[in-house]
């Protein structure tokens, strides 16, 4: 057993040395890749990431048929958080990830129960969502109106994408 430490922190002098023994006697080597990493995005969603950088949630991140439920924090480049860390394990790069925001209510009853009010969606959402994560997934993902102009089916559209976030 060769004990070397890994790749992953260079600023602290981890190199690559244990590879080159394990390969200098011939020894099988795996791949290498990041784990238990936050997730990064690009330029397209990085504004939305940033001005929601701080705000956590509990959620369920699933990736491969592998979940974790546990919160995840938007930071200023994309998502990190316990359950971000763990599944960053089990995606590849080009991989989707399906995150449910909202784990223990069924948004599509909880917006059907409200759907004769003429409170606008995004004061609906901030009764589950902190209200800066509410108002900026209406201003990206659907325009907040008063919720009784939105249909049955625009109500179940909403409640999916929230209980079915993909991010690739």
């Amino acid at each position: 057993v060769v004990a070397t430490g890994g790749l992953s922190i260079p600023k602290l002098g981890a190199t690559d040395f244990g590879y080159r023994i394990a390969k200098k006697f011939g020894l099988k080597l795996n791949a290498t890749k990041p784990g238990l990493v936050p997730l990064t995005f690009g330029k397209k969603d990085i504004a939305f990431f940033s001005e929601l950088s701080g705000d956590s949630l509990d959620a369920i991140v699933s990736c491969h048929g592998t979940s974790f439920r546990e919160n995840i924090l938007f930071t200023h480049r994309g998502l990190s958080g316990p359950a971000v860390l763990q599944i960053s394990s089990y995606w590849n790069s080009g991989d989707t990830i399906s995150i449910n925001l909202s784990p223990d209510t069924e948004l599509q009853v909880f917006l059907k129960e409200r759907q004769q009010s003429t409170t606008e969606l995004v004061t609906v959402l901030a009764e589950i969502f902190p209200k800066r994560f509410a108002q900026l997934w209406c201003e990206r993902f659907t325009p907040s109106m008063s919720i009784n102009r939105y249909t049955l089916k625009k109500l179940s559209i909403v409640a999916s994408q929230l209980h079915e976030w993909k991010l690739t």
